[in-house]
């Protein structure tokens, strides 16, 4: 415990921010993934560079820049001998815009409770239920966000997995312009495949609850989702899904082939394989719907000085008799490679 002196209040509350960050952070799978330590094992696994987060990424002004490309080098192919080389001139580089979210909650002491408890024990024991109660509610209204479309509270809310996994126009590019920013899709002639055959959005129904994995329709149809949005060794490494079916597919596994991450399970959470991705189940996430995800493709980017930030020492207004302290959370979920992400729908 801290020494606290005349600002107690505001002493214990700064040692506990970064309590708060990782507990939030490390709340739910998903939240996990994009913000905590299941992300950062997965991209550690990869060998990706940047732990914490997508490369080049830059925070600052009024928006998040996450470099993206869009079309192909054209340039690029065969020659014999003299041949001129092609040395056009390529635009192929941009950059994807997204909007910096704001995210807060406040601890608010009443006056006559703060000179009730006298002491360093007893103020800390008072604080400790307000401590709790922002967490609990960060984490649920972080993790509520985190698969909205971004359209809540009048679009102030996080571009969450329907729109970062959706067809939408994304962080100011429109995915009928650009092919490459269509999820789960390939620009036209990337592999050799039109964007249809590649496409990662699986609408049709999915039946995850018609018998064992060999008939499994499901099962099937995420496997066929998960082929389109690979790319050589670049894979989905994380899938969600609602619990209940999570519950039917670890099921029908094979008691031989059920394996559980160990570095997952020690953070708290069920998970089991597909195809060498955790598949795990998420209160949140709609019950129609399974998410497939890269870790070097998507995160929740924070800015360091919001990074459940208290925003000030505490204030008392001058009309009441309560002492008030607000935490800060600024970002929003971004990716540089949507067509690698991919969603089923529809699922029964």
């Amino acid at each position: 415990m801290p020494s606290f002196g005349r600002s107690g209040v505001a002493a214990i509350l700064e040692f506990h921010r970064k309590t708060i960050r990782d507990n939030v952070s490390d709340s739910t799978p998903t939240l996990s993934f994009l913000m905590g330590r299941v992300g950062r094992t997965k991209r550690a696994r990869a060998n990706f560079e940047n732990t914490d987060g997508l490369p080049g990424v830059i925070m600052g002004g009024r928006d998040i820049r996450v470099p993206v490309q869009l079309e192909l080098n054209t340039t690029v192919g065969s020659y014999s001998g003299a041949d001129t080389l092609d040395i056009t001139h390529q635009d192929t580089d941009d950059y994807a815009l997204f909007q910096i979210r704001q995210s807060s909650g406040s601890v608010v002491i009443v006056g006559r409770d703060q000179r009730g408890n006298k002491g360093e024990s007893a103020i800390y024991s008072l604080l400790q239920a307000k401590i709790m109660s922002l967490e609990n509610s960060l984490r649920m209204n972080l993790s509520e966000q985190a698969f909205s479309d971004g359209t809540g509270n009048a679009g102030k809310d996080l571009d969450g997995l329907a729109a970062v996994v959706g067809n939408a126009t994304l962080a100011g590019i429109n995915p009928a312009t650009f092919s490459a920013w269509q999820p789960g899709q390939a620009a036209a002639g990337d592999l050799g495949a039109t964007p249809s055959l590649r496409a990662g959005v699986h609408s049709g129904a999915v039946d995850f609850d018609n018998g064992t994995e060999p008939n499994n329709d499901g099962v099937t149809e995420m496997r066929t989702c998960y082929q389109n949005v690979s790319h050589g060794q670049d894979r989905p490494d994380f899938i969600v899904m609602a619990k209940q079916f999570w519950a039917q597919y670890s099921q029908s596994l094979l008691p031989q082939v059920r394996y559980a991450d160990v570095d997952e399970g020690n953070i708290g959470f069920d998970t089991v394989f597909f195809e060498g991705a955790g598949v795990f189940w998420d209160h949140d996430c709609p019950s129609a719907r399974i998410y497939l995800l890269n870790s070097r493709h998507i995160a929740f980017m924070r800015d360091s000085e919001a990074d459940f930030a208290w925003i000030d020492e505490g204030q008392r207004p001058i009309d009441q008799d309560v002492f008030v302290r607000n935490m800060i959370v600024e970002g929003n979920i971004v990716t540089d490679n949507r067509r690698l992400l991919g969603v089923m729908t529809n699922v029964s």
